[in-house]
Formats: structure tokens, C-alpha cells, sequence
């Protein structure tokens, strides 16, 4: 991954450095947090953090008052420690080769590698890359399984034909990844009597599974591919802010009371927190320290009686959210927490999924019990102000999105577009839009046979965007009272009647899922085949999930609801926020998907029945769509729902997106 500046750091003017004894005179004077030595390493972990929409804002971690000329030293002693080193060789053979020379070293004959990090999340700052760093593959979900004359990277179907792109066939199999499948080359490639080495601080007990029964594992002392990383980036630092119960609906010491009473009821002497996004919910706060979602690297241990230890870096923390936490959150270093761990009494709830090996094997007198963890739930349901947040940041986004889909129209056709292009605009419109704090996920702006790879982007101009086909466009933003996830997929030139055909299909999908009512208990398994119905009759399907749940301020991708034909036996409840992301993908053509946000909403006229409410305000594209193939339900939602989206957006957007608009959600049969 490659960063814009240093860690988005900048100023309004760029002055020049003027040296470390200047800089030292400045923070003394400032009554600094850190001596120079220290303030080098803090910053070199600013450097590492993902761009930050507010650039000066790590300087808080500084100084309680930062001066402008002290301001204008620190960016340039940041832009001193960011001067770009020598890049690292990117020779995959000789990185494989170091690699089981490490391996033969420690006695191994084979080693697991899994795209995740400490946290298991799925999007990880450079400092975790190393599933990257070994095989080339940059998609948010794989593992590689390397063997001594054998190696093998295993991805779903999102990242089939992204991975045959950016790995190399001579030093690794491109595999599905299933359970079966992995085990299956460990068995058939793995000498006998082999050992399999795997990082305890990356592998959960359920991630084990993929070793096959009989073989031997051994965790290794390290990170093996740590050792041969010789420029590995540090770990990032982003500012730890408090998120504004205005917002949260909830304040941290009623959301800890209530998660308390939860485990207590169940019998825990206390759980531990591992995934961010519960993390930050739970203690209202946001951060940096990944891309595209306001997270805190960080853990946390609820005790039953309702205060917690909050495992984190100290030097994250704004100025007063330590204090402003409360007396019941006790601040340690990470370092601390095996020990920790080791002095917990009683049953200890903890995710088998997701907990490090490391954590599980560090206990002493408690016993470690798996279950849920209680605030992934309660942080799916999203209360009123969070309902209430998600429909204003969701009315916003789509007056961006209808500003670029005019601009679009316009431009598409002059034959001057690229994919690079289409991807700053957007992010250009959104970010004039208040309480925008970022993209919530790394743009997909694909046209012709990009579109097939569902996760697909580019860091530069990417292909022209020329002739006849059709551009396919997956954004999101995050706004402080809500996250934004939204696909639409817009013609250019002229599209033929297989492709109108296939976004009919597609449409057909969105809009029977979205309009079904079902009765309480009902999963996203039971539902996700409404999705696909249309399709099915065309004899197309798609190799991803229907839906996924949705974060408010937090991550694009939530559960533990979601909508797919596999893995999704969550009940969905009122306040869930989902995806509904039907697609159909054209090999070496086109990609089709169309992406609305769906509320969980009870059904006040049939109780115990749910629907859904769209909060994505988006018109599709009336050229692509096939009338005939249309039933009289169906056009009538569609009306029904372009109508909104002019109703809500028309005196919004400017003046020169009013007459695009107006044509863009005018009746199906005008």
C-alpha cells in the first residue's frame, strides 16, 4: 500500500526544517509530552498511520498548545523522518527463498500465512502486510500455506482474478480458499512427519482448523516473516478521540454497565474484547490507525462488575480521554495484557474465531470459555440516533453521488475519462459534504473487464474509460454520524441488449430483497436467494454474499449479521444496517452490481413481521434497464424509489445536477 505523503501530514505553509536544536528550544517552551529522542519515534508512528483527514491533528499527542511556528518545525521534522528510503527489493523468489531458509531454521516444514493481523480484521495497516510482502497479493482476505518445495496462496472469489494478476504462477498455486481445500494440499504437499509452524499473535484455535488432523503444528517464537522484513514500517499511531454520545446515542459508562450485565448474567467473571469495532463502540472512541475506518488498535478486558482495562498505546490518547473514560477504565500497555490475562479468576468469555493462540494459552487460574462476544450485537442494532445519523449521512452521500453521476454522464462521453480520475472526483464531491471524515473502503471505479474482479482498484490512472460498454462504481464514505457503502453501475456509449439484460437482472434482485417483508427470526441465509432469483433463471449466479452489515462511524463491513447463502444464520433484527449488493459478472467483458444500504425496520401494521427501508439515495441507470422484463410491482418500486431519491435531493444538490436529476428519476414508463 502506498501512502500520499507522509502519513497525510501537511501544513498550509511548508517551511523549511530548521533543525533538531531548534525543534528542541520550541518544545520545551511548548512544556512537550516527549524529548526529541521520543518525539522521533512517535512521529516515525504517526508517519506509518494511515493519510488523516485533519493533518495537524496527531499534534495534539505533542503539546497541549501547539503554536503555528511550532506547527510548521513538526511537519517539516515529520517530512525529515518520511524522506523516502530506499525502496525494498521486490523479488518474491528471494523473499521465499529467505523464507524457508527461516523455516529450515526453526525445524519447520511448513508455514501458515494468513492475510489478518493480531486484531483479525480485515483492513490492516503496512506493518501487517505480510501476506503482501511474501506473495505480491493485496486483497483483504487470503493465506498462504508455504511447504518446502511447494507454495500455495488460497483466496475466495472476490480476489479469484485479482491473485492470477499480482502473484506469480511460479511460486505460488492460486486456490480457493475453503477448509477442505487447504487441508488437502498440507496433506497431499506436506513431507511426513513435517511440522507446520504458525504465529500464535495471528492464528485463533478456529484457525487451526485448516491443519489437517494428525499433523504436527509448532508455534514459532516471532513472526518468521518479520525477521526476513528488513523494512518493515512501524506500528501506526493516529490520534484516540471520544465519539460524541450525541451520535452514539449512549454514553461509554451505560453502554459498559450494559454489556456488564450481559456477561454477569451468563455467568463470566469478565470477557475480552479483541475485535476493534466493538472496542470503539464500546468505549466511544474513534482513531487511525487503519485504513478507511476510524479504529483503535487496541484490547480491552470487561470485568462483570462493570469497569474495564483499556490495552492500548498511551501515546494514542488526545489530550483528556483518559480522564473523560472514567475512573472505571484503567489505561495498560499491550504488553501487559498476557500477564493480565494470567491473573484473571473464573470463566473468561472469548471468541474462538478470533482469539490469538497467544491470549488463550496465557491464562492461569481462569478458565477461558468461547462465546459471543456480547458487543457485536448490540452494536449491529443501532439505536435511534444512529438511525437517525445513517438516514442524514446517507442524504448527503447522495447528493455526492448525484453530482458525480451527472458530472459522469457528461464527461463519459468526450472519451477523456480514466478510472483514476473517476475515483479522485467522487472522493472530491464527498469530501465538501459535512461530517465527511474519509472513504470508507478503497474506491472500485472499474470499466469493461475490471468490473469482473469485484474488489478491483487502482492507485493511479488506471484504463481509459472510452467506447462502448459499462463503468462499474463501489465507493463509500465515512461521516461522523454514519458509514456509506454504495454501488451503481452507469453506461457508456452504447451498451448492447446482453448487458441491459443482465443489470435488468441484477435490479430484479435488489428490488425483490429489498421489498420483502419476513417474520421475526428470519436469517440472511434464508433470505439471500431473493436476491439471486432473476439471475438464477438466466443461469448466472455470483461468487460473493448478498449483504453485509454496516458500521456506524466504524467499519464498512460489520456482523454479525449478513445476507449470503453461506454462514449467515444471525436473526436479523430491527436496526441492523445491511448491504444488498446483487452482481453479475461477465468474464474478460463486464461486471454488473447494484449496492443499496438496507434498516432493519419492524413492520407496524403486521407485528412480528420486518422489512427493510433503503437509506441509499442513488437513481439507477434508466438506460440500462430492460421495462419488458419488468413486472408491475417491480416498475412501481423503482418509480416509488426514484421518487424519493428527487423528493430528498432535488433542493440540495446544485443547480447544475437538478436538470440530470430530474431526468435520472422520472417514471420508468415516461
Amino acid at each position: 500500500m502506498v501512502h500520499t505523503g507522509f502519513g497525510g501530514i501537511m501544513t498550509n505553509r511548508l517551511a523549511a526544517y530548521r533543525g533538531d536544536a531548534d525543534l528542541r528550544k520550541r518544545l520545551e517552551s511548548a512544556h512537550a509530552f516527549y524529548s526529541l529522542p521520543e518525539l522521533r519515534d512517535l512521529v516515525r508512528s504517526v508517519n506509518a498511520a494511515p493519510p488523516a483527514h485533519d493533518p495537524q491533528a496527531w499534534m495534539a499527542l505533542v503539546a497541549s498548545e501547539i503554536t503555528e511556528d511550532l506547527a510548521e518545525q513538526l511537519s517539516g521534522f515529520a517530512r525529515v523522518l518520511d524522506a523516502e528510503p530506499l525502496p525494498e527489493p521486490t523479488d518474491f523468489p528471494a523473499r521465499l527463498a529467505r523464507l524457508r531458509q527461516e523455516m529450515g531454521i526453526d525445524g519447520l516444514a511448513g508455514l501458515v500465512i494468513p492475510h489478518h493481523d493480531i486484531f483479525h480484521t480485515e483492513e490492516i495497516p503496512d506493518a501487517s502486510q505480510r501476506l503482501s510482502f511474501i506473495t505480491g497479493f493485496e486483497g483483504s482476505a487470503g493465506l498462504a500455506v508455504i511447504l518446502e518445495k511447494r507454495a500455495a496462496l488460497f483466496v475466495d472469489g472476490r480476489y479469484t482474478l485479482q491473485a492470477r494478476g499480482t502473484t506469480s504462477p511460479d511460486l505460488f498455486e492460486i486456490l480457493e480458499m475453503k477448509t477442505a481445500t487447504i487441508r488437502t494440499f498440507i496433506e497431499t504437499h506436506l513431507p511426513a512427519g513435517g511440522k507446520v509452524g504458525y504465529d500464535p499473535w495471528l492464528m485463533s484455535e478456529a484457525d487451526l482448523d485448516i491443519i489437517p488432523q494428525g499433523c504436527a503444528t509448532i508455534a514459532t517464537h516471532g513472526n518468521l516473516v518479520d525477521r526476513i522484513w528488513e523494512a518493515r514500517p512501524p506500528e501506526p499511531i493516529a490520534p484516540v478521540i471520544l465519539h460524541d454520545p450525541a451520535f452514539s446515542g449512549e454514553t461509554t459508562a451505560e453502554k459498559m454497565a450494559r454489556m456488564a450485565a450481559i456477561i454477569r448474567k451468563q455467568g463470566f467473571s469478565s470477557a475480552l474484547v479483541t475485535q476493534m469495532d466493538s472496542l470503539a463502540w464500546l468505549f466511544n472512541i474513534r482513531g487511525g490507525d487503519v485504513p478507511y475506518a476510524p479504529l483503535v488498535r487496541a484490547f480491552a478486558i470487561l470485568h462483570a462488575e462493570g469497569r474495564a482495562t483499556l490495552f492500548i498505546d498511551r501515546r494514542k490518547l488526545s489530550p483528556g480521554v483518559e480522564v473523560r473514560l472514567g475512573e472505571h477504565v484503567d489505561i495498560q500497555p499491550i504488553s501487559r495484557l498476557e500477564d493480565m490475562m494470567g491473573q484473571l479468576p473464573g470463566k473468561i468469555l472469548a471468541q474462538r474465531t478470533i482469539t490469538p493462540i497467544a491470549l488463550a494459552k496465557s491464562l492461569g487460574q481462569g478458565t477461558l470459555v468461547w462465546g459471543d462476544d456480547p458487543c457485536q450485537l448490540a452494536k449491529a442494532t443501532k439505536n435511534t440516533a444512529e438511525q437517525e445519523g445513517a438516514r442524514r449521512a446517507h442524504l448527503r452521500d447522495g447528493e455526492a453521488l448525484c453530482q458525480f453521476m451527472a458530472w459522469f454522464t457528461e464527461e463519459s462521453g468526450k472519451n477523456t475519462l480514466n478510472e483514476g480520475e473517476t475515483a479522485r472526483v467522487m472522493r472530491e464531491l464527498r469530501s465538501r459534504q459535512e461530517f465527511f471524515r474519509g472513504e470508507s473502503f478503497a474506491p472500485i471505479c472499474a470499466f469493461g473487464p475490471h468490473a469482473t474482479m469485484p474488489h478491483y482498484h487502482t492507485d493511479g490512472a488506471g484504463a481509459p474509460i472510452a467506447g462502448d460498454g459499462l463503468f462499474l462504481m463501489d465507493t463509500g464514505g465515512q461521516y461522523i454520524d454514519g458509514t456509506t457503502d454504495v454501488t451503481r453501475t452507469l453506461p457508456v456509449g452504447t451498451p448492447n441488449e446482453a448487458m441491459k439484460a443482465d443489470y435488468t437482472n441484477v435490479l430484479k434482485g435488489l428490488v425483490g430483497l429489498s421489498s420483502t417483508l419476513f417474520p421475526q427470526g428470519t436469517s440472511g441465509l434464508q433470505l439471500d436467494a431473493l436476491a439471486r432469483k432473476a439471475l438464477w433463471h438466466s443461469g448466472v449466479d455470483y461468487a460473493h454474499g448478498t449483504g453485509h452489515g454496516v458500521g456506524s462511524y466504524l467499519g464498512v463491513h460489520e456482523g454479525p449479521a449478513r445476507i449470503s447463502k453461506s454462514r449467515a444464520d444471525q436473526a436479523l433484527l430491527p436496526g441492523m444496517l445491511l448491504s444488498c449488493e446483487p452482481g453479475c459478472y461477465r468474464e474478460n467483458a463486464y461486471g454488473i452490481r447494484i449496492e443499496n444500504i438496507l434498516l432493519v425496520i419492524a413492520q407496524e401494521t403486521l407485528p412480528g413481521w420486518l422489512g427493510f427501508e433503503t437509506l441509499t439515495m442513488a437513481p439507477f441507470a434508466r438506460e440500462l434497464i430492460r421495462t419488458d422484463m419488468l413486472d408491475a410491482s417491480e416498475v412501481a418500486w423503482i418509480d416509488a424509489y426514484h421518487a424519493r431519491v428527487a423528493e430528498n435531493l432535488m433542493e440540495n444538490v446544485p443547480e447544475s445536477t437538478r436538470a440530470w436529476l430530474h431526468m435520472a428519476t422520472r417514471p420508468l414508463m415516461d
